[in-house]
């Protein structure tokens, strides 16, 4: 029975490497759920398995270290902080689009409570890091084929992102098998080659490539770059089988140049440079300190100064055209100062410092950024996305979510895996200065992202193994747990097994199967698939949100898309139309309750309302949200809108013109505050705010035409089109510049620009209607009815 359970968690930790390849196109967000789901299951199966063997052999029993201490005060931290959130739900659970939250980091502590009891032998951690480097070598080679052209980039450019779909991600991830390839290589020395690991790496050398050419699109459109690949392929995986038969430590290092390689395409600068800053200070650590390898000495010195010429020498090309020119070095090119004063990061960061300072004991809980943002947004960031989650800077993350207590935790989950590193271990000291790399490249990547399961992964991979080299026997710690659990009958036993198997059932359905299956369900709401009536498509919405899952909020914010497309629908019935807005507005009713300091849910119910026409429940909830996020122009636009429909001007005016003054270089805050004054009959005023921004009232700008064209300020009209014909000749902007001629009485100049247009016309059907207009004209119609 105990091989059984032994056999069974270990498939499963094993299985774990091979998460990152999933992809579940059946699902929302496809790059993230897939994932996640996978590992809280698997992690729930082996625990419930762990616990019943370590309650039947305590040699798999958990091992007490710093680090495990560490991670469960932690977790214990967040935890708190958690139920004190302003949305607990959402703290606890997270959504589809992130699936973090305290589940997630409850899962990855009991990874790791199995991961360092079952994995207690070198040999298994050998075979399981060789495992997690044939893995990422067959990503890798799946990035060589998007940047190949042959698959998709999935979120689109030229970055290459895997199966992760985003580059960022997939950077990290070759960063920490970079230094994984590292370690292995420089451990190999004296040891033999164990022939399961020179089966299964060699194995996967040729048939992953293989594998990856059968991807290849077809045609003789393809035919050139199937050419390349083809040789390219049986060379790379024959010089790979040829080393790993050679010497190991070949092996090794042409992967993590392989890794290097890819991650340079990712064009991920925070992960870029942390592998340089990282590999710099294992180099330099090598060589100042190791006593016994002189040859690795000499090696790390070369790298040190091989580095270095390399950052000086970019520092002083990082102008010239082939810098420029390439779509990867350019990004590091524009490195500067005055680069990061304009990113998202330079406003978001104070925002999160700000937050910090109203909770800074246990913060706001996960999952709660939005709220800081929200409440401390910055008028000056109009430019950029309008919600954001996270701060992009992992360490703010945890400042934001748990305060200083949580941040204190997640970095003494550094402290001691590096007391452990450096303190604890019997690695070699080149081994452990290649972990003290990987961990700094770690955090400075960190400085500049968020996290995600795959990081998290990693991180808590190399923190078990460190745990599973420094741990001590828990057993005099424990001894009021193990002697009963060691007295325990066997009937005792099979009760309790009994209960845990249960209990592990039900929880895979509770904390998955309900999720997942409301997940699939809200795909066929949103794509709509068979379903032949809005009737039918509504049910599937309900029947999405009736499982009652934490993914409700986003099965509600792709619902009430669903209901602002479908009261502008020219097919869909009143009755229909009605019954979506109605189910809709019940439902942001009650989301409102969840959540009733969530800005985003009063602008979207806001939206519902005043789209109905039921103006005033619009407006209140606009000025709700105007309370918890006061300097937010979008929520002033809307508010001054309500005002406008109420006829209302010099309130909407007086709204607008707060809204220039929190950002006087807005000029969409600016446009709409001028067009306020123009169907005010404030023209004077209107002419007064666009000369301050623009030196010019005929701002080529869609809202502004149509105002001017309401208020039949038809020369303001004709300046408009006359610069964009001037700008940007082409036969719509000069029927512009001919229409309003025509408004004016000037129809020698409307037949002249008329005539442009024509020439200018490359249709030859909408060339003949211009000739029409043209023939009309000189007889004396109105060409404008």
């Amino acid at each position: 029975m105990n091989n059984v359970l032994r056999y069974g968690i270990l498939l499963g930790l094993f299985s774990i490497p091979f998460i990152p390849l999933i992809v579940s196109s059946s699902m929302f967000f496809p790059f993230i759920t897939g994932k996640n789901f996978t590992f809280r299951i698997i992690v729930e199966i082996i625990f419930a398995l762990w616990l019943i063997l370590s309650l039947r052999e305590t040699l798999y029993r958990p091992k007490f270290s710093g680090i495990l201490a560490a991670f469960s005060a932690y977790v214990a931290i967040i935890f708190v902080a958690d139920l004190n959130s302003e949305y607990v739900l959402k703290s606890i659970w997270s959504n589809y689009e992130r699936m973090e939250g305290f589940v997630t980091l409850i899962h990855l502590l009991a990874y790791f409570v199995v991961l360092g009891s079952m994995f207690i032998k070198r040999s298994t951690w050998d075979h399981f890091f060789n495992l997690m480097l044939i893995v990422a070598s067959g990503l890798s080679t799946y990035g060589l084929f998007q940047l190949g052209g042959f698959l998709t980039i999935n979120q689109g450019g030229i970055r290459v992102d895997g199966t992760l779909g985003n580059a960022t991600y997939f950077a990290i991830y070759l960063v920490f098998h970079f230094f994984l390839a590292l370690m292995l290589a420089i451990r190999q020395k004296g040891l033999e080659w164990d022939g399961l690991s020179r089966s299964i790496i060699t194995a996967s050398a040729v048939f992953v490539p293989l594998v990856m050419f059968g991807f290849l699109p077809q045609g003789a459109e393809a035919k050139e770059g199937r050419e390349i690949f083809a040789w390219i392929i049986p060379i790379v995986a024959l010089a790979t089988v040829g080393l790993s038969f050679l010497k190991r430590q070949y092996l090794y290092l042409f992967i993590s140049i392989f890794y290097t390689l890819v991650l340079y395409y990712t064009a991920t600068r925070g992960a870029i440079l942390g592998l340089i800053g990282g590999t710099l200070l294992a180099s330099l650590l090598i060589a100042l300190f190791e006593k016994e390898e002189k040859s690795l000495k000499r090696i790390s010195w070369g790298i040190v100064g091989a580095v270095s010429i390399i950052v000086i020498g970019f520092f002083f090309v990082r102008n010239t055209d082939f810098v420029m020119t390439s779509p990867v070095l350019s990004r590091f090119a524009t490195i500067s100062l005055n680069e990061t004063k304009t990113q998202a990061r330079a406003y978001v960061w104070p925002m999160a410092i700000q937050g910090f300072k109203e909770r800074p004991i246990l913060g706001w809980g996960q999952e709660s950024f939005n709220y800081v943002f929200n409440k401390n947004y910055n008028p000056n960031m109009f430019n950029h996305e309008p919600w954001f989650d996270r701060t992009h800077n992992v360490f703010l993350d945890w400042l934001i979510a748990g305060g200083i207590l949580g941040l204190l935790g997640y970095l003494s989950l550094y402290v001691f895996g590096l007391y452990a590193l450096w303190k604890k271990s019997d690695m070699a000291f080149a081994e452990r200065a290649v972990l003290a790399g990987l961990f700094s490249a770690y955090m400075f990547h960190n400085f500049f992202v968020f996290d995600n399961l795959i990081s998290y992964l990693l991180f808590v991979i190399f923190l078990a193994f460190l745990h599973f080299d420094t741990a001590k026997d828990f057993s005099e710690r424990t001894s009021f747990i193990s002697g009963p659990i060691n007295n325990m009958s066997n009937l005792g036993l099979s009760i309790m097994s009994s209960v845990i198997v249960v209990l592990a059932v039900w929880g895979v359905y509770a904390i998955n199967g309900k999720a997942i299956a409301a997940n699939t369900t809200l795909i066929q709401a949103i794509n709509g698939g068979t379903q032949s009536t809005p009737a039918d498509r509504l049910k599937t919405f309900q029947k999405a949100i009736n499982y009652e899952t934490f993914g409700n909020q986003e099965i509600r914010e792709q619902l009430i898309q669903v209901a602002f497309a479908s009261s502008q629908s020219t097919t869909m019935s009143p009755q229909d139309k009605e019954a979506f807005y109605q189910y809709t507005k019940a439902q942001y009713e009650e989301m409102i309750k969840q959540a009733p300091n969530d800005t985003r849910h009063r602008i979207f119910f806001g939206t519902l309302l005043g789209n109905h026409g039921d103006y005033q429940a619009g407006l209140n909830q606009f000025l709700e949200a105007q309370k918890l996020s006061p300097k937010k122009q979008t929520i002033l636009f809307e508010i001054a809108r309500f005002h406008l429909i109420a006829g209302d001007n010099d309130g909407a005016i007086n709204i607008l013109k707060d809204t220039l003054a929190l950002a006087p270089s807005n000029d969409d805050a600016r446009i709409s505050l001028a067009v306020a004054a123009i169907y005010a009959k404030q023209n004077e005023f209107a002419k007064q705010v666009l000369m301050e921004g623009f030196n010019t009232t005929a701002y080529s700008n869609e809202q502004l035409l149509r105002a001017y064209f309401d208020t039949k300020q038809f020369d303001q009209v004709l300046a408009i089109w006359l610069k964009r014909a001037e700008s940007n000749p082409t036969s719509r902007n000069y029927a512009g510049v001919a229409a309003s001629y025509v408004q004016l009485g000037r129809k020698v100049d409307a037949r002249l620009a008329l005539e442009k247009a024509r020439d200018l016309e490359l249709d030859p059907n909408i060339k003949s209607q211009y000739q029409k207009f043209i023939d009309d004209l000189v007889a004396g119609k109105n060409i404008l009815q």
